[in-house]
């Protein structure tokens, strides 16, 4: 697999991005200044200048002679969205800041380079992030701080405080009442354990959220308020469910310190690669800290 790079359009700190971000997913690249590229791409990377408002001629070409080559555009000024995709995935334009990071993450779902994950009962890693068709997620974990897990086998399912996750899938995602499901919950996982899960199709959230100290915060466009903390309005039940809709981001600090909430507040409109860019400097200063990002796209 070779990614080609649009030399003549991407500043030089973003090349150098864009090439480290290649090599840490084991892919070639090749500096393509217009044209044929000598070697078939499958996707191609390239910059937008601030006040453009069309996808370079270059690469429209480029992709009408190659039915199979996908485009990352790296806009200089911010879009409505971290990330929107076009031509029925074909084109992804990204908004800044963008970093190796989010760039590997772009880069796997067009390349289908497969994710590391963790697995179940590991000790997680201290920093995860993957992107797939329906959603993006990531995490961030001080070196002492509480097992994040995910699951991937029926939607997406994160439980926070250890546990069996296979288990808590089973339950999370059984047709059961709420009231049922609140109490299996509870009985599985305790005071000091929660979970996220996110249905298949991304049409309902489902939450147990046993801490009221614990910020859980919902952003969504289609939403009113566009941003609420869902830890404050829990019953006593501490579970709750809701319909899902695209953008939807929910955003947590799991053993967090009291100005995290405010933090996050600042930044959860923003999108989800601004939030994780606090919950991740946030564990570097709090070994017990641990914090994840959900983004519905």
């Amino acid at each position: 697999m070779t990614v080609a790079l649009a030399v003549r359009r991407i500043a030089p700190g973003l090349l150098a991005e864009a090439r480290a971000a290649c090599s840490s997913l084991a892919v070639a690249t090749e500096d393509w200044g217009g044209g044929i590229p000598r070697h078939p791409p499958r996707v191609v990377i390239t910059s937008m200048e601030v006040g453009d408002r069309r996808i370079p001629e270059d690469i429209c070409g480029l992709l009408e002679a190659t039915p199979g080559v996908r485009a990352v555009v790296c806009a200089a000024e911010p879009l409505i969205k971290p990330r929107i995709d076009l031509a029925d995935g074909r084109v992804t334009l990204l908004s800044p800041p963008i970093d190796r990071a989010r760039l590997v993450a772009v880069l796997r779902a067009a390349l289908d380079v497969p994710t590391p994950m963790t697995a179940p009962g590991a000790s997680g890693s201290p920093r995860f992030e993957v992107l797939r068709r329906a959603y993006w997620v990531a995490w961030a974990r001080g070196t002492e701080s509480p097992l994040v897990q995910l699951d991937e086998s029926n939607g997406l399912t994160l439980v926070v405080g250890g546990g069996d996750i296979r288990d808590v899938v089973r339950c999370i995602s059984a047709e059961l009442g709420d009231l049922e499901l609140a109490a299996e919950l509870a009985g599985m996982l305790g005071p000091d354990q929660a979970a996220i899960h996110l249905s298949a199709d991304t049409a309902e959230w489902r939450i147990y959220w046993p801490r009221k100290d614990a910020p859980l915060w919902m952003c969504s466009p289609k939403r009113m308020p566009t941003k609420w903390q869902i830890h404050a309005k829990l019953d006593r039940h501490r579970f709750l469910r809701l319909s899902g809709f695209p953008q939807d981001q929910v955003a947590f600090g799991w053993a967090s310190p009291p100005e995290l909430v405010g933090a996050i507040e600042d930044v959860i409109a923003e999108g989800g690669p601004a939030t994780i860019g606090v919950l991740s400097s946030v564990s570097s200063e709090h070994a017990g800290f641990a914090g994840a990002v959900v983004e519905v796209r």
